[in-house]
């Protein structure tokens, strides 16, 4: 029997650390009887607990458990029915209460993300990402899985980051490993109901909600990573890694050190995460700049830590560098047969060019459908905005050509 997946959260009044869901929260698959199935999933501060069924002194749904763990009911959950966890005192810790409608008609998005894992590994998927550091703002890295290796009779699925590959697979459990530089397999992420400490992400909570540009999800997991480097992240079931954001703690030179945020996304051969694409499109943030209000976007590198001056990577405080965002999509019916270079301009009035910057595109499907977003700056020097006037911005690739024209004062 499949479900459609998705996760309400009925908060408990008792503790802000206790939760409690059911899955799927809209029951739409039942018998002849018009009644359903499903997953009860928890997490306590403390156990033992016990969920009950209709009240706190209702029938055992499960024994004495542990505080975090999911229990799965027979063919015989009605609409309305609630679910109470309660502690070893019979202390009703949270509840859930179910929703069934038989005959339902799910999402069909909403049913490939909840059938999927934190971390989809398929030949093609892509992940564009927002990178904020100390050495750059609002830049842009591409993640493509490009093809699997048998690697100690075990299939490997490589992440290519540019030029650097690492190898990643998931087991049944949805357990994602990793391989280092030497070959050695470890635990890189544990989303099961009781992980494994020794994984490198540890999880805080999953199953809640997340929202961000993309959209709206039913099922996140945060992880944290602690340590001199320390790491706060959210992974979106279906999709994969959505946002991080890690910090140096150290002293003086301690503070932000990177984060990165998902803009575009192409899960599968079905799922796309962004702007649909058709042809070549070019779209920019705004048609009208302010950069004598310093109303535009500072893509100056800020001092995230005390000690700035013994290092590079910041600019002098104050430093003003506007710039915007523009965003190149790509449509070919058939991979590319021969490697591109696409190319993007910012003229002025004059057509004379101001910016001008080019990029391979990769040979091969995981180009086919692809976006590719790019920084580009309205000052011709720090502090030194573009004059005000009508500039044109110009994308380029093959003898396809896309622009639009915008303001800037």
């Amino acid at each position: 029997m499949s479900f459609w997946l998705l996760l309400l959260i009925f908060p408990a009044v008792l503790s802000a650390q206790t939760k409690m869901v059911i899955r799927p929260s809209l029951i739409t698959q039942c018998t002849t009887n018009k009644l359903g199935r499903a997953r009860i999933a928890w997490a306590a501060s403390t156990g033992p607990a016990r969920v009950r069924v209709g009240s706190a002194t209702g029938p055992s749904l499960t024994g004495p458990v542990a505080a975090t763990g999911e229990s799965e009911t027979g063919d015989w959950v009605t609409d309305g029915m609630m679910f109470v966890l309660i502690d070893s005192g019979g202390a009703e810790l949270a509840r859930v209460t179910a929703q069934v409608q038989c005959g339902g008609n799910p999402d069909p998005l909403a049913s490939a993300l909840a059938t999927s894992t934190y971390f989809p590994l398929q030949i093609g998927n892509v992940w564009v990402y927002r990178i904020n550091s100390r050495v750059t703002t609002s830049s842009y890295i591409t993640r493509r899985v490009t093809r699997t290796e048998i690697i100690g009779g075990k299939l490997w699925f490589i992440v290519a980051d540019g030029s650097v590959e690492t190898p990643y697979r998931t087991d049944e459990l949805g357990r994602v490993f990793q391989l280092d530089s030497r070959g050695n397999e470890f635990l890189w992420l544990d989303p099961t109901p009781t992980p494994d400490p020794a994984a490198t992400l540890k999880v805080l909570y999953k199953g809640i909600p997340f929202r961000n540009a993309l959209g709206a999800f039913q099922d996140s997991l945060q992880h944290q990573i602690s340590g001199l480097l320390s790491e706060n992240g959210t992974f979106v079931r279906g999709i994969g890694f959505i946002s991080k954001s890690q910090n140096l703690n150290t002293g003086s030179s301690g503070g932000f050190s990177e984060s990165l945020d998902l803009v575009w996304a192409r899960i599968g051969p079905n799922l796309r995460f962004g702007t649909p694409t058709i042809g070549i499109e070019l779209s920019v943030e705004s048609l009208d700049f302010n950069v004598s209000g310093n109303a535009v976007t500072n893509c100056a590198v800020p001092c995230y830590f005390p000690a700035c001056g013994i290092g590079p990577g910041a600019d002098p405080p104050n430093t003003y560098k506007p710039c915007f965002q523009a965003g190149v999509r790509l449509h070919d019916p058939a991979p590319f047969e021969s490697a591109r270079t696409l190319a993007i301009d910012l003229l002025d009035s004059t057509s004379g060019a101001v910016f001008h910057t080019t990029q391979q595109l990769t040979t091969g499907d995981e180009q086919e459908d692809g976006v590719i977003y790019q920084q580009v700056p309205l000052y011709t020097a720090p502090n030194a905005p573009v004059p005000p006037g009508t500039y044109q911005v110009r994308a380029t690739v093959d003898s396809s050509t896309a622009q639009t024209t915008l303001r800037v004062r």
